[in-house]
This record gives structure tokens, C-alpha cells and sequence, in this order.
């Protein structure tokens, strides 16, 4: 309800918590009413392609949500694309800068050789 609601909350770190799908799919929800929440750490907490898919179609409609992290889950390569397309979607339109996912870091940048001209720079190695 607090992550719903117009609180003053800005971060909120769930990571190891067992959010799972349903958990993730709930807070899906409640990110596109949040104007305060700026970095959202779900990192190891058994989201799958559900949970990821509906994070990816609420992400661009939150005004606030700057960084997700998702690495630690069992999230399979459709629903990491779909995030990635959510954050080239959020490109001048919101808050969101990047996702991070495993080993990959999807963020909005400038166009360079790990990037193409949407904006979109994929890293993969150690995230920080």
C-alpha cells in the first residue's frame, strides 16, 4: 500500500525477500501510481517471465523509478528483451535509467560501439 500510494518513499529494497512472481506482478501495480520511489532492488527473489513481463509493462508508466535490479532470478531471455525494450520506451518519456538483470546492466546512454542509435547500451560483465 505505501509503494502505492504518493508517499515519500524512495527506496525500497526487497532483495532475498521471496517476492516470486505474484509479488512482483502486485508491485507492478502499485509502480504506476508511485511518484516517489527512485530505486527498487528485487534482486534474488524467484521472479520469473511472469513477474518480469508485468515489471517491464509498468515500468514505463512510473514517473519516478529510476533504477530496478533484478539479478539473481530466474528471469528467461523473452522477459529480459521485454525489459529491455521498456527501458529504450522509457527514453525521454520517463525517470528510468537502467535494469540490471544477471550479468547485464540495460541502461539509456549515448550511441557507442556497445550501443545502437535507440539510445540502448547492454553491458555484460560485473555491475556496479
Amino acid at each position: 500500500q505505501a509503494v502505492s500510494s504518493d508517499s515519500k518513499l524512495e527506496v525500497l529494497d526487497l532483495q532475498g525477500n521471496a517476492v516470486g512472481d505474484d509479488g512482483a506482478v502486485a508491485l507492478s501495480g502499485a509502480l504506476i501510481h508511485n511518484r516517489s520511489l527512485k530505486w527498487l532492488d528485487l534482486s534474488g527473489n524467484s521472479i520469473g517471465h511472469r513477474g518480469a513481463s508485468a515489471l517491464a509493462r509498468a515500468l514505463p508508466a512510473s514517473s519516478s523509478v529510476q533504477q530496478v535490479d533484478l539479478r539473481n532470478n530466474p528471469i528467461p531471455g523473452k522477459a529480459i528483451a521485454a525489459l529491455g525494450a521498456a527501458v529504450a520506451r522509457c527514453r525521454g518519456m520517463s525517470a528510468l535509467k537502467s535494469v540490471l538483470v544477471s550479468a547485464f546492466k540495460v541502461e539509456i546512454g549515448e550511441s557507442s560501439e556497445h550501443g545502437s542509435d535507440t539510445g540502448l547500451v547492454v553491458a555484460q560483465g560485473p555491475v556496479q
